[in-house]
């Protein structure tokens, strides 16, 4: 229960405020009480002080006569639970309006507020209740005769007891204002923890229950922002993994394809050999040569497997000089001219005269150039074309093969330059184990250049390299 997210959820939600609500619950009480009730209190009880002063400003009287001074309070009619009482100006108590406080009188009075002060001053103090025991809200207003003299002091106070119980009202509604936010919020937490638990194990279940071979259905993308990432990358890492699996087996039926078309000419030659081929010195010399063939092109494969491996552990090393592109690409371009002789194709080269020097691996760069120069004369039926283009473009040096054969359809121009990736028709059967385009997009970027491809089927493709160039 503890280890759930919805139980973690809960108590991330709920312990804050579990912690925080009685903290602002006291804050709360003492400032609408110290701030708000207390003060308001004071006012009203000094605008009653002024009208009772003016009052007893009027009858002398009862400032002398004790009897007159108790009558006088007892025509004061004020609200329960305010005590007044009439003061001499030296604080003894002259009359109040408590019969259970009468055995006071004719004492002195300690502790009133303010006594420094003037005499002409009103004085006031508040006491906060939940801190003293004395009295929490005490007015003294002097009364003067005509001539100004001071006659005495007209007191209103309440005391703590009385005081609590009119604010007892006010905090038990506030605890249970907070008492209510509690509640909501922890229902709150428990739905969102809910809702978010269930979240996950939707996609938990989604998961598990997914298959780690063949195509999978992807997941649907939904949910809140977070959810809806985790299923996103769900789903890509399955669409990869069949990407893979699918690379895989690709790569397999590759293998044992053209493989097995070289073992079963090997085999068929030395089998011819062993039952007496090898007396016919033509014939032992055709099978030789047949064999010779074979061998070469299964050692090619293995070279291709080898750089597929290279490429993708990540380790590409090349060993970089200066390359004067002109002289490096003319020592190239017979071999290209004789096979396009072989196979009834025209061949044509527009190499741009002093073209910059690059900082390259010769024999890399050598090896990717040639694998676009052959991919074109593979794909380029009889009677086609083939051109090679070597200038300077876009501030870079391109490299540009250009064939009118079968083209690639845009499905494919997606997947071209993925290993054992091989776009072939049903009608076109091209050797090869689908890596001479992903190796050589790992020379030119491992140069720091980029390959470019622009084809339509039935119209042709054009291959671009752009390498950066030294400036001078």
């Amino acid at each position: 229960m503890i280890r759930t997210l919805r139980f973690r959820l809960l108590v991330s939600h709920v312990l804050p405020i579990l912690l925080l609500i009685p903290l602002v619950g006291l804050a709360l009480i003492y400032l609408l009480e110290v701030n708000l009730l207390l003060p308001s209190l004071v006012s009203e009880m000094t605008d009653q002080g002024t009208l009772i002063a003016q009052l007893a400003q009027e009858n002398p009287k009862i400032w002398t006569d004790p009897t007159q001074a108790s009558k006088f309070l007892d025509q004061i009619k004020l609200k329960e639970p305010t005590r007044l009482a009439l003061l001499s100006p030296s604080y003894t108590l002259l009359a109040i309006n408590r019969p259970e406080s009468s055995q006071a009188i004719g004492m002195t009075v300690s502790g009133l507020p303010n006594s420094a002060s003037t005499p002409e001053a009103v004085r006031s103090r508040i006491t906060p209740g939940f801190f003293s025991s004395q009295p929490v809200v005490d007015v003294l207003y002097p009364v003067d005769n005509s001539s100004g003299q001071l006659l005495g002091y007209v007191r209103l106070y309440r005391r703590l007891e009385d005081v609590a119980q009119g604010l007892q009202q006010s905090r038990l509604l506030i605890a249970g204002v907070l008492l209510v936010g509690l509640l909501i919020s922890s229902v709150i937490a428990l739905i969102l923890g809910e809702m978010m638990s269930r979240a996950i194990n939707q996609v938990t279940r989604a998961i598990s229950q997914a298959p780690l071979t063949g195509e999978a259905a992807p997941i649907p993308e939904s949910g809140v922002t977070e959810i809806h990432a985790l299923i996103q990358a769900f789903n890509r890492l399955q669409a990869k993994r069949y990407d893979l699996e699918s690379s895989r087996q690709l790569m397999m039926a590759n293998l044992i394809h053209e493989l097995g078309r070289p073992l079963g000419s090997l085999q068929a030659a030395l089998h011819a050999l062993l039952k007496g081929a090898d007396e016919n010195a033509p014939l032992r010399r055709d099978l030789l040569e047949g064999m010779a063939v074979r061998v070469e092109r299964m050692a090619r494969l293995v070279e291709d497997l080898a750089e597929s491996h290279i490429q993708s552990s990540g380790y590409f090393k090349l060993n970089r000089t200066s390359l004067a592109p002109n002289p490096w690409i003319e020592k190239m371009i017979p071999l290209w001219e004789e096979v396009a002789r072989e196979h009834g194709i025209q061949w044509t080269s527009e190499i741009s005269p002093d073209l910059p020097h690059i900082f390259a691996d010769e024999d890399r760069l050598s090896e990717a150039l040639d694998n676009l120069v052959n991919n074109a004369f593979k794909f380029t039926p009889e009677g086609g074309k083939v051109t090679l283009v070597a200038c300077v473009e876009n501030s870079s040096l391109c490299f540009r093969v250009t064939d009118t054969g079968l083209g690639i359809s845009p499905e494919d121009q997606q997947k071209i330059f993925e290993p054992f990736y091989r776009s072939v028709r049903p009608s076109w059967k091209a050797p090869g184990l689908g890596l001479g385009l992903s190796i050589t997009r790992s020379i030119v970027r491992a140069h720091g250049g980029h390959i470019e491809l622009q084809s339509e089927p039935g119209q042709g493709s054009v291959f671009s390299i752009y390498f950066p160039f030294i400036h001078s």
